[in-house]
């Protein structure tokens, strides 16, 4: 059924499920819900079976899971531990990468600077350079700009983003970006 270039139909549940916002956003919650109890439920197994390398991504996950709650507080509690589970299995560019959540977290905070800081140290972390950002960072900064209420820069960058997947040819961020 799928269309290329389209995103597939069940993306637009929420839309076509009608509503106000805030059933859109009460189903929302839902889902964030239903997909942070499957991910905690596998971490307590990666836990249980002793397995780093599980632990450090379901912690990662958890993490941007709490991001896309909007729950900042959470989200910092998991990237913590994140980081430091990433970082005990030799995993430094996902440690890298997940100080991200750390980032939104400042920006969600309203402490701008420390999140235009910890972007910075992000990029510079993970050797991009200034006029070449990646993908994930633009959509990081993207984030951050709307976290601060910057609602012009953010949708800036989304513009660009939109058009970094088109040029790359990637369907799913495109999706994510657009829709």
């Amino acid at each position: 059924d799928r269309v290329e270039g389209r995103a597939p139909p069940e993306c637009f549940a929420d839309c076509r499920a009608g509503g106000n916002a805030e059933d859109v956003g009460q189903r929302q919650a839902g889902k964030h819900q239903r997909h942070g109890t499957r991910l905690q439920m596998a971490l307590d197994k990666a836990r249980r079976a002793e397995v780093p390398i599980s632990i450090a991504t379901y912690l990662g996950d958890l993490a941007w899971l709490e991001v896309a709650a909007d729950r900042p507080d959470a989200a910092a509690d998991r990237a913590v531990e994140a980081i430091a589970a990433h970082q005990a299995v030799g995993k430094l560019g996902d440690a890298v990468e997940l100080s991200g959540v750390l980032a939104w977290v400042e920006a969600r905070r309203g402490n701008r600077s420390a999140a235009y800081e910890r972007l910075a140290a992000l990029r510079h972390a993970a050797g991009e350079a200034p006029a070449a950002p990646s993908f994930s960072s633009l959509v990081l900064e993207a984030r951050i700009a709307e976290a601060l209420g910057d609602w012009q820069r953010a949708a800036e960058l989304r513009r660009r983003t939109v058009r970094m997947a088109v040029e790359l040819g990637m369907a799913g961020p495109l999706i994510a970006e657009r829709y």
